[in-house]
Parts: C-alpha cells; sequence; structure tokens
C-alpha cells in the first residue's frame, strides 16, 4: 500500500492532470475509491455473511460508483466490471441472493440512464478531430507510456522505451504473485479484481471503437490507473534476499525516469501547457487605440476576455449565427473602420472554425504586417495582425 501510494505521489500522469481544472484527477480518486469499497462490501472475507451487515459499504459503495459515472462517463466501465464480477459470484450469496439482485438492477439502471443520453448525444463523434479508431498496440503502448512516466516523455526514445518496460515487467510479476498457485484464496480474488479493473475496460473500450471511436488519449482510460499502480507495488515488494536488491535497483530506475518526466513538465518547452498567459500579454502590449480584435473562434471568448482584454474593442468570428458570407461582410465592415484588425486565433477547440474563414480572408483581402506563434504540446495559438491595404505612398 506504501509503495503504491508512493508511485501515486510521485506520477507525472497525476501532476499533469493534477494541475488542469478538468475532472481527471477526481476520477482517478473515485474510481480508487469505488474498488476499495466495492471489495470491503462483496469480498471481505472478515465481514459479516449478510449483506444487511455490510450496508454502510454497500451504500458508500453505490453512491460512490455514481458518482464516478456523473464525473466521467466512461466511468461506467469499471461500474459494469463490478457488476459483471457480482453476477459471476452469484451463486456464493445463498443468502443473499434477492437483496444482490436488487442491488445490481438499482446500479444497472442509474449507470445505463446516462450512458444512454451520451451515445445518443455523441452521435457524430467518430467525426470529431481528435476521436478516431486506435489499435490495440497503440493504445496498450500509449497507457503504459502515460500511468508509468506521463504525457512528458516521448515514447520514441529508447531509454523510456526501458523505463516503460521495467513498469511492465512488475506488474505482470504483480499480478502473477497474486494468482500464484498456492496463493491464498483472499490474493487471489484480489489480484483477479484488480487484473479485471486494469484490462477488461481497455478491452471493452476497444471493442466499443469499431462502432464508436471514444478514446482520445490516455486520460480517458485514467480511472484504471489506481489498479496500475497497486500491480506494480506488489511487484515491487515482493522480492526477498538477494533479488530484493535487484528490485530495489530497478525502482530507482523508475524513479528517476519519473524524475526526468516531470523536468520535462516543468522545463522542456516541447511540453508546455497552452500558452493562453503569453498569448495574451503579448497582445496587450502591442494593441493601440484605433485596433479592433477578431477573437477567432468566438467559443474562447472567456479565455481571451482572461488573458487578453484591454479597452481595445473586439468581436468573435465567425459569426456564430450566421453564414460565412456574413462573417467575410463583418470583416469587410472592420476593415474600414478601423486602423488595425488583429486576429487571436487558438485551436484549442479545433471544431470552432475548422474552415479558419477570418484568418483566410484576412490573408487575401488585406496586409498582414504582423504574425506570432504560440504553439505547444496541445494546440496552436497565434497572434496576427492586418492593414486594410498594402502600406505604400507614391513617393
Amino acid at each position: 500500500g506504501l509503495a503504491a501510494a508512493a508511485l501515486a505521489a510521485l506520477s507525472p500522469m497525476y501532476l499533469w492532470y493534477g494541475q488542469e481544472v478538468r475532472n481527471y484527477a477526481l476520477v482517478a480518486l473515485l474510481s480508487l475509491l469505488s474498488c476499495y469499497l466495492f471489495f470491503r462490501a462483496f469480498f471481505d472475507p472478515e465481514a459479516p455473511p449478510a449483506l444487511k451487515g455490510r450496508w454502510f459499504w454497500v451504500v458508500a459503495w453505490i453512491l460512490v460508483s455514481l458518482g464516478l459515472v456523473a464525473t466521467h462517463y466512461l466511468g461506467a466501465l469499471l461500474v459494469v466490471l463490478q457488476l459483471v464480477a457480482l453476477g459471476l459470484d452469484f451463486g456464493r450469496q445463498s443468502g443473499n441472493r434477492r437483496l444482490l439482485l436488487l442491488i445490481i438492477a438499482l446500479v444497472l439502471v442509474a449507470t445505463l440512464v446516462p450512458l444512454t443520453y451520451v451515445l445518443l448525444t455523441r452521435s457524430g463523434v467518430a467525426e470529431r478531430p481528435g476521436f478516431e479508431f486506435v489499435s490495440l498496440p497503440v493504445l496498450l503502448r500509449d497507457l503504459l507510456n502515460s500511468f508509468g512516466l506521463g504525457p512528458s516523455a516521448d515514447v520514441g526514445l529508447w531509454y523510456v522505451l526501458l523505463i516503460d518496460l521495467l513498469f511492465l515487467l512488475f506488474l505482470i510479476w504483480g499480478l502473477v504473485w497474486f494468482v500464484r498457485p498456492g496463493s491464498p484464496a483472499r490474493n487471489r480474488t484480489a489480484g483477479l479484481l484488480l487484473a479485471g479493473c486494469l484490462f477488461l475496460p481497455i478491452l471493452i473500450l476497444f471493442l466499443v471503437s469499431f462502432f464508436l471511436p471514444v478514446y482520445m488519449n490516455s486520460r480517458h482510460l485514467i480511472l484504471i490507473s489506481p489498479a496500475f499502480y497497486l500491480l506494480i507495488a506488489v511487484g515491487l515488494t515482493r522480492w526477498r534476499g538477494r533479488m530484493a536488491w535487484v528490485a530495489a535497483f530497478c525502482a530507482l530506475l523508475m524513479v528517476g525516469g519519473v524524475a526526468y518526466s516531470s523536468y520535462n513538465y516543468f522545463y522542456n518547452p516541447d511540453y508546455d501547457k497552452d500558452q493562453h498567459r503569453e498569448w495574451g500579454e503579448y497582445l496587450r502590449a502591442q494593441v493601440r487605440p484605433g485596433d479592433v480584435v477578431v477573437v477567432n473562434p468566438p467559443h474562447i471568448a472567456e479565455l481571451y476576455d482572461y488573458y487578453a482584454s484591454s479597452d481595445v474593442p473586439w468581436i468573435g468570428l465567425p459569426l456564430l449565427g450566421g453564414s460565412r458570407q456574413d462573417t467575410r461582410d463583418k470583416l469587410q465592415e472592420l476593415l474600414e473602420q478601423y486602423d488595425r484588425v488583429w486576429l487571436a486565433l487558438s485551436r484549442t477547440p479545433p471544431w470552432g472554425d475548422r474552415g479558419r474563414v477570418p484568418q483566410n480572408w484576412l490573408n487575401e483581402n488585406a496586409f498582414r504586417v504582423g504574425h506570432r506563434k504560440f504553439e505547444s504540446y496541445a494546440s496552436s495559438v497565434f497572434v496576427a495582425s492586418y492593414l486594410p491595404g498594402q502600406p505604400l505612398v507614391d513617393e
């Protein structure tokens, strides 16, 4: 347990997503808590035989699991796995079958309702940028590197591959130790549950992707990362004698790789987060009275207002309630009304302006006098300025 907590505390994956205002850190926490409560409620050999005597753990598991699904719809992968485990264990629950059926039905319905809504409202997800079918080897390679060394380590480097393989080696050994011949029933149960929590969501998501791609990158399966760290921790701590020193040396190599990845996160510009602050500071320093700013797409209005707002007027384009021609007419109006037109473009929502209408029209109909890129690991942001015409005089 302490080794797993140490791996999680050092995890570059958790560092990356723990510093974003997103739901992924909460998904990892709730998935770990759901697995723990599930084990205590249904598979703890020291618990009372009757489910009514374990009501606290059962109720806590239901609430946390539904919270997991409400936090991210892919949390349903873990909940479905747990329901399958309950179904397989149904024959052993001779005195609890009626109550167990009620619990399974309740959780299944509460999970399927929001999941059905998501599937119905995301019918066009296959056409969205970033969502595409990913082969199983690529998926597994991505998850291994992300959970081991995080998004801030290049999977193409040989030493990154070496350390990733160390993570994989101890994960396999941890699983083997759980289910080895002669292992106590409690250990085998724990090992099978952890293996299911780790591998079955991957398999289900891969199979679903044949019909509806739902995987963009490893953050969508961060819910299985607690099982990943627990199995590796078992693999690291089960060695005895001289082999314990080998395991300790390997652990130092793994921690070194984690330190390298964390260094990249903080100091390597290739892994910078979206540079909206730099983009905003540059824009505020350059604009002057008589200018206007085109915020493209208008979906980033809050980003612009937070990082780059000034006394200069701005407008979000393309127009959400009009045609492309309406947007072009508005740009023509801006060129006639203002001395300079600034284009502040962010690809953070790539679907906001797929045709880059303002950029293409300004490049063709105005004279660009400035252009600066602020590219990062995850998005492309740039600022450009335009004059109504070429800055030429007769003499």
